[in-house]
Order: C-alpha cells, then structure tokens, then sequence
C-alpha cells in the first residue's frame, strides 16, 4: 500500500516536472525570440537615424549654398542631357 502511495507521488512528481521543463522550455524561445526581435528593430532604428542624419547634413549644406542643388552629383540620368 505504501509503495503504491510513493509510486503514484513519484508519478506525480515526474510529470510535474515534465510540465515544468516544458513551460521553462517554451519561456527560453519566447525569450529568444523576443531578443531577436529587439536586435532587428534596434537596427533598424539606428539605419532611421543615419538616414535622417545624412538627410539633415545635406539640407543644412544646400541652405548654405543653394547653386548646389542643380549640380551634377553623378547620378544624373542619361536621358536628362
């Protein structure tokens, strides 16, 4: 009788266990998932502001000297001469 107690809280144990692990499991790749995500995002946020900052460098120097904006800056297309 006893055995069959402890046979039935080992049985118990083990698949709280199993559930356990399972739920831990499933947390490491959500986490791991998430942090892919942030990187991504992270990077992207930060090719936004080189973007913008080059955006803002050009319009400060065509401010200073206007004559500029027709220039040829190489990518002038073939059509347009």
């Amino acid at each position: 009788m006893i055995a069959a107690v402890i046979a039935a809280l080992a049985g118990f144990i083990n698949l709280l266990a199993g559930l356990v692990n399972r739920a831990r499991d499933h947390l490491l790749l959500s986490l791991g998932a998430a942090r892919h995500a942030e990187q991504s995002l992270r990077k992207r946020l930060d090719d936004i502001s080189a973007a913008n900052h080059t955006r803002e460098e050009l319009r400060a120097s065509l401010e200073r000297d206007p004559s500029r904006i027709l220039s040829d800056d190489g990518f002038r297309r073939a059509d347009n001469d």
